[in-house]
């Protein structure tokens, strides 16, 4: 088995911590309810939050994707809510 680091998947990329906090309060979840969700305590969640430390494996992924979710939504609704201004 190989050790090549090109042959393991890429790091998802993750927003700056005050990113993270701002989109899970802009959804209305709590820490315990997000943190339940991926898996890990309350505190870890918060650590992520502050920047004190970073996810990894498939808590990262699910972090990840979880807050990539949340940023496309926010994004769909600024959209939605601009081409309504306009007409």
């Amino acid at each position: 088995m190989s050790s090549d680091l090109s042959e393991r998947e890429p790091l998802q990329e993750l927003p700056l911590p005050s990113e993270r906090l701002r989109l899970r309060q802009l959804f209305g979840v709590t820490q315990e309810e997000l943190a339940k969700s991926v898996g890990v305590t309350r505190r870890t969640l918060g650590s992520w939050e502050r920047g004190d430390s970073e996810p990894t494996g498939n808590n990262r992924a699910d972090y990840a994707t979880l807050l990539s979710a949340w940023a496309e939504t926010e994004r769909n609704r600024k959209r939605r809510d601009d081409a309504q201004q306009k007409g």
